[in-house]
C-alpha cells in the first residue's frame, strides 16, 4: 500500500534522476570534445611558432565574442595547416562577422563558409552567398605577381594564402559598409549563446574531473 501511495513520487524521482544523468553525460561529452579540439589547435599553433592563447584572444576580440571558440577551433587549425598566419586568420574572422551582419547569418556560419573556401579553393559558395566576385585563377595570378613566384608554385604551395588574400581584397567594400564598433541585437544573442556554450563545456569538463576522482577513489 505504501508503494502504491508513493508510486508517482518514486516515478518522478527516478525520471528526474535519469534526465539529470543524461544531461550530465551530454555535458561531459561536449566538454571532452571541446578540450580535444582546443588541444589540437594549441598543438598546431605551437608547431608554427604562434602563441595559441594570444591568437585565441585576438579571434575572440575581432568576433566580438559572437563565436564559441571550440566551434571554430578546428577550422582555425585547418587554416594554420594550410600555412595561414595569425593575422590572416584574424582578418578572415573579422570579415566573417561583416558578412554575417550583412546577410543575416551567425559569425560562426560565415566563418565556416569562408574557411571552407580557403581550404578547398572552391569559391563559388562565396559568390552565391555573399555576392563576392572571386576567382581561383585571379587569386593565384594576383599572389604570383605580388610575390614574384610562378603561378605553378603558388598553386602547389601557397594557394590557401592566395585565396585568403583575394577574399579579403574583394570584400573590402562590405567591410567599409559595416560599423563593427556597434553590436546588433542579433550579435548580442550570439554572444550570450557563445557564453552559455562555453560555460556548459567548462561544466562538462569539471564533471569529468569529478567522475575521474570518484573512479580513482572507489577503485
Amino acid at each position: 500500500n505504501s508503494w502504491k501511495q508513493n508510486w508517482l513520487a518514486i516515478t518522478a524521482t527516478v525520471t528526474a534522476s535519469i534526465m539529470a544523468l543524461n544531461k550530465a553525460w551530454d555535458l561531459m561529452q561536449e566538454g571532452a570534445k571541446a578540450q580535444q579540439i582546443e588541444a589540437s589547435f594549441k598543438s598546431m599553433a605551437e608547431g608554427m611558432g604562434i602563441n595559441a592563447e594570444k591568437m585565441k584572444q585576438a579571434l575572440m576580440e575581432v568576433s566580438a565574442g559572437t563565436v564559441n571558440f571550440s566551434n571554430v577551433a578546428d577550422k582555425v587549425t585547418a587554416l594554420m595547416g594550410q600555412g595561414l598566419g595569425a593575422d590572416q586568420i584574424s582578418a578572415l574572422m573579422r570579415q566573417a562577422r561583416v558578412e554575417a551582419r550583412i546577410f543575416g547569418q551567425t559569425t560562426e556560419e560565415a566563418f565556416e563558409t569562408i574557411s571552407n573556401a580557403v581550404n578547398s579553393g572552391m569559391l563559388r559558395p562565396l559568390e552565391k552567398t555573399y555576392g563576392l566576385q572571386v576567382s581561383l585563377k585571379d587569386a593565384v595570378s594576383n599572389y604570383a605577381k605580388a610575390t614574384g613566384m610562378s603561378t605553378q608554385e603558388v598553386e602547389r604551395n601557397y594557394q590557401a594564402q592566395a585565396v585568403a588574400n583575394h577574399i579579403l581584397e574583394q570584400s573590402k567594400m562590405h567591410l567599409e559598409a559595416v560599423n563593427l564598433e556597434v553590436m546588433t541585437n542579433y550579435e548580442k544573442v550570439q554572444m550570450l549563446k557563445s557564453s552559455w556554450n562555453d560555460f556548459a563545456e567548462r561544466a562538462g569538463q569539471a564533471l569529468w574531473h569529478v567522475l575521474g576522482f570518484l573512479q580513482g577513489f572507489l577503485l
